[in-house]
């Protein structure tokens, strides 16, 4: 159809900025959830957003990047494992760019060191 925006156009026109961050404004607005992340946005790290505030967490620095498989998996998993143990969202957030940044520096989408004690070592956990 000549003229028809995407829906990212449409969220960049009527809200202003990333069209993912502006859509998860509306769903928590919306009470449709409380706890949402725009993922990762590469060098520039992640966005957490939970009960209106916004949490910005930097992406942790590799040599190289590899392989960006499991990136996203592997952040909302150590995201995940610090929100359900008592974790701040801030603090899980870290856990979760840390776990990322593990998975892009080697080929394949699986830790390649034992992220906990590596969260430790950090003093992450």
């Amino acid at each position: 159809m000549a003229g028809a925006q995407s829906g990212a156009q449409f969220f960049q026109q009527v809200f202003g900025g990333s069209w993912i961050t502006q859509g998860i404004w509306v769903a928590a607005e919306l009470g449709i959830a409380d706890l949402l992340s725009d993922g990762p946005r590469s060098a520039a790290g992640f966005v957490v957003f939970d009960n209106h505030k916004i949490h910005a967490t930097p992406a942790y620095p590799v040599n190289k990047v590899v392989d960006v498989t499991g990136a996203g998996d592997l952040f909302a998993a150590g995201f995940l494992f610090g929100y359900t143990n008592g974790k701040s969202v801030a603090q899980s957030a870290q856990l979760g760019a840390l776990a990322a940044a593990e998975v892009i520096s080697h080929v394949g989408a699986r830790p390649e060191v034992n992220l906990q004690a590596h969260s430790r070592a950090l003093g992450l956990l």
